[in-house]
């Protein structure tokens, strides 16, 4: 078990040093009394860490970054009840990306990036670390004016 803001939070103090350098400003909306989620902790500070880079790049000017977590249900057509889940987002002010580009980001090797500058397999590792998890991750970016990423985990109950 393993508290989801206290992970993100130990995350934010590695890419720290590189938002300051870069004028980023750091936004933390956490929901407080999150319940506690059974996880790979270094795999999901992994996928949090890929996001603000991710983040981080697409402000060469500087900008902000807003990480977030919050606890949710949706109800689904499979359950009688609401499936619960918490989710992460992480939020830029950057150049943001057109929908054609949205469509491919979680591929293995596509990049926006100039050759030698990435490889294309950050968010194709952020997707399959979260569907080991259970969980879901989607992207909204609009040109000019940002992108972000929302990853759902699930509560996962157990009947005693």
């Amino acid at each position: 078990m393993a508290d989801l803001n206290l992970t993100i939070e130990e995350t934010v103090s590695i890419v720290e040093a590189q938002t300051k350098v870069k004028n980023i400003e750091i936004i933390k909306k956490y929901e407080e009394n999150l319940p506690q989620l059974t996880i790979n902790k270094n795999q999901i500070q992994q996928v949090v860490i890929n996001l603000c880079s991710n983040a981080i790049d697409a402000m060469p000017e500087g900008g902000t970054i807003i990480l977030a977590t919050k606890s949710s249900s949706h109800l689904t057509a499979t359950r009688e009840e609401a499936e619960k889940f918490i989710e992460i987002s992480v939020s830029d002010t950057g150049k943001g990306m057109a929908e054609e580009v949205t469509r491919h980001v979680f591929e293995p090797f596509f990049t926006t990036k100039e050759t030698g500058k990435g490889t294309g397999l950050g968010l194709s590792i952020c997707y399959e670390i979260v569907k080991k998890h259970n969980g879901e991750i989607t992207v909204e970016s609009e040109p000019g004016r940002g992108t972000k990423f929302s990853i759902k985990l699930p509560l996962l109950t157990t009947g005693n």
